[in-house]
């Protein structure tokens, strides 16, 4: 009642004409019914009733960045007159609906919610004419479904911040519509998929901060208006392609710097291996001497690593077994015995397999009831 009490109309007792409510739009073409409504960024506290689904003008649905909890109901999601559905920051929770029969759709923005497990199989697919699908900052988790890139009419799409995991289709980057592509701080692994098509769409592509391996593939730079390429934060190894070295590429990263002449725009892509940089990117430190080998990735932002193979191992070990060192007895300088705990080489290990050089080449503890957590390090 205290939100109704300060907007014009929303009170069944109210006089005023319903067309002429805060928020609310008609469409005199559709005898005056409801097209919009939009009560965007107004404080609102309250669910999303399924009677909403009578209003079958509606076009507009915009509540984003208000206080609206609980679940979508179908019946709305699935009104065949919507176009544009804003409930973005908000705190929408349960599984993502299903927008089955809402054949208008532009627009969906469902982004900073709590939806949880993975998309829909018949999460979009009515809606050919989809040019806008943002569902960043999320509990979503399972594969990226490739149908998201099929669509024609699709330019922005957002997955960034949430859980997702598995590989990347090669339709993702194979669409001539995406202009707008954020896969960011997911759980993505395998490779970053070739471009086999000249894509002129594609002005932003964000894969950072998955688990991403392999090398950057040299096809990217068939993207040609491409403008952001951001790629730091995985387990990518090689060295940037000079093809996508241009001036033109993560730009912003130079702006305002005086470079004295000398432009390595490839470190506007990733820092070369043996390396760090607070983002992963320009401006890149080179790690001493005595770190060298330890990074061998590109685009990493965190410390140089000064530690040994067989520190690595032991931390590992640490992380999942409390029973992964050995103890041995030894003679103390009053002749008494005493206990001391004597780290093993990680030749030594038990499941831990080297080459002739000594290099730690397989570790093998399947079935050993081990807990806790495997140590990023071990990736080094």
């Amino acid at each position: 009642q205290a939100w109704a009490s300060s907007r014009q109309g929303w009170s069944s007792s109210s006089a005023i004409p319903l067309c002429q409510w805060d928020g609310i739009t008609c469409d005199p073409l559709q005898n005056y019914h409801v097209s919009a409504v939009d009560l965007s960024s107004t404080n609102l506290l309250a669910t999303l009733p399924w009677e909403l689904s009578e209003l079958t003008a509606l076009k507009t649905l915009n509540l984003r960045q208000n206080l609206i909890w609980g679940i979508v109901p179908q019946e709305v999601s699935g009104l065949q007159s919507l176009e544009v559905v804003e409930l973005g920051d908000n705190r929408l929770s349960g599984m993502l609906p299903s927008f089955e029969g809402a054949t208008n759709l532009k627009k969906i923005d469902l982004s900073k919610n709590m939806f949880t497990g993975s998309i829909p199989e018949k999460f979009v697919t009515d809606s050919p004419n989809l040019a806008l699908l943002d569902l960043t900052g999320n509990g979503l988790a399972g594969p990226l479904e490739p149908a998201l890139a099929k669509f024609g009419s699709l330019t922005s799409l957002s997955m960034m911040h949430n859980s997702f995991t598995g590989t990347i289709s090669p339709d993702f980057v194979q669409s001539t519509s995406l202009k707008y592509l954020y896969l960011n701080q997911n759980h993505l692994v395998g490779s970053i998929p070739d471009v086999s098509v000249v894509n002129n769409a594609m002005m932003q592509f964000w894969l950072h901060e998955n688990e991403l391996s392999g090398t950057i593939p040299e096809s990217l730079s068939k993207m040609s208006k491409l403008e952001n390429l951001y790629l730091d934060g995985n387990k990518l190894t090689g060295t940037v392609p000079p093809s996508l070295c241009r001036e033109n590429l993560n730009a912003d990263f130079f702006a305002e710097v005086d470079l004295n002449g000398e432009t390595d725009y490839c470190q506007s892509v990733a820092c070369p291996p043996n390396s760090v940089a607070p983002d992963g990117l320009f401006p890149c430190i080179e790690c001493d001497a005595t770190t060298k080998g330890l990074n061998p990735y590109l685009g990493q932002s965190m410390e140089c690593l000064n530690l040994s193979q067989d520190q690595i191992v032991d931390l590992l070990f640490r992380s999942i077994d409390k029973k992964g060192r050995r103890r041995l007895q030894t003679t103390g300088k009053a002749g008494r015995e005493s206990e001391t705990t004597v780290t093993l080489k990680a030749c030594e290990r038990t499941g831990v397999q080297c080459d002739t050089n000594g290099a730690v080449t397989e570790i093998h503890l399947r079935g050993r009831g081990l807990t806790g957590t495997i140590p990023g390090e071990i990736g080094f």
